[in-house]
């Protein structure tokens, strides 16, 4: 459905039109955030890219979720909203947050049907959901500059029509942290470090055929990055990230950020595994074999201090000191 459905949003940057211009659509379907009492408007952004933007009724997305209940009420309503729409797009939403639309009368009508009956005299009209994708922009062609009230820029207001809910930055900060903190992990170290071992390994085994490779950790983890993306982003609707919820549900974030940062914390050490792996062992008795990755598409000469455990295989302890000065250190360079 070639529709930017920004229905719910605690207001809208002002570059929302490029973005979705960007995206090959040139409309967009928004209610909080703007309280013009028209149905349709020009919306453009700073660089000028511009948006017809439909707005929806007070009752906002939900404004037909009982038609099911009173379909003489919902026509009466639809009749309104058609006189409201100035000759625009009427839009009838059938469902709210976490609430699930009606699909079915009680007794077995469809919920077009009922609402095509509404009652005596009534014009027998039938809903028709598809006709938000049919329109398209060959059917707004015939008449490419509507006269239309044009807005330009961020929209954070109509408080009037729709409350917004201001300092959501700021509540509830812990949860801004640990997002911040597990896109981190999974965009800048797991993908780039998976790209490096699934590839690296296989060439570092062309080079130095006497390396132990396994096999195993040189496969690209599409399976669990993939479901480490999809859990972190259910922690993402507005109410969520947001922070504007109650206790139960910010509970249930920090669950799913912990499973999304467990993943990816093991994304990276076993691309790390292999990458080490594919670097020969030194031949020399008592020289370490240290291997520095650099994640970012950068290429710089750094020095990199560690403090290692002697008595172990593995290393020990943190990073002391990096730097940019001194010359590059004798070794051989992984490239990307």
């Amino acid at each position: 459905m070639p529709v930017g459905y920004l229905p719910d949003l605690f207001g809208h940057v002002g570059q929302m039109p490029q973005i979705w211009r960007q995206f090959g659509l040139d409309n967009t379907i928004l209610w909080r955030g703007f309280g013009g009492p028209n149905a349709g408007y020009w919306w453009d952004a700073p660089d000028g890219s511009r948006l017809l933007m439909m707005h929806l009724p007070p009752e906002g997305y939900c404004n037909a979720t009982r038609i099911v209940f009173d379909p003489d009420a919902m026509m009466a309503r639809a009749t309104e909203k058609i006189d409201f729409e100035r000759g625009a797009h009427t839009h009838r939403p059938g469902a709210a947050d976490e609430r699930r639309g009606p699909r079915r009368a009680a007794h077995g009508d469809s919920v077009a049907d009922r609402a095509a009956v509404g009652g005596p005299g009534a014009a027998r009209r039938p809903l028709d959901a598809a006709r938000l994708r049919r329109r398209r922009p060959e059917r707004r062609s015939r008449q490419e500059r509507p006269p239309l009230d044009t807005i330009v820029g961020e929209l954070r207001g109509g408080t009037d029509y729709a409350n917004l809910l201001p300092g959501v930055l700021s509540a509830r900060v812990y949860l801004k942290q640990q997002n911040a903190h597990v896109q981190t992990l999974l965009e800048s170290y797991a993908e780039p470090l998976s790209v490096m071992a699934s590839h690296r390994a296989i060439l570092g085994k062309s080079r130095h055929p006497e390396t132990v490779v396994r096999p195993q950790a040189c496969l690209y983890p599409a399976g669990q990055l993939r479901h480490a993306w999809k859990t972190l982003l259910q922690n993402h609707p507005h109410d969520s990230i947001c922070g504007c919820s109650i206790d139960a549900v910010h509970e249930e974030n920090m669950t799913r950020f912990a499973r999304a940062r467990q993943v990816g914390d093991a994304v990276v050490e076993s691309a790390l595994d292999a990458i080490a792996d594919a670097v020969p062992a030194p031949s020399t008795p008592g020289v370490i074999r240290a291997v520095v990755v650099n994640t970012t598409d950068a290429v710089e000469q750094r020095t990199s201090r560690r403090s290692l455990d002697r008595s172990s295989d593995r290393q020990r302890g943190a990073v002391a000191q990096s730097r940019r000065a001194g010359p590059r250190p004798p070794g051989d360079v992984l490239a990307a």
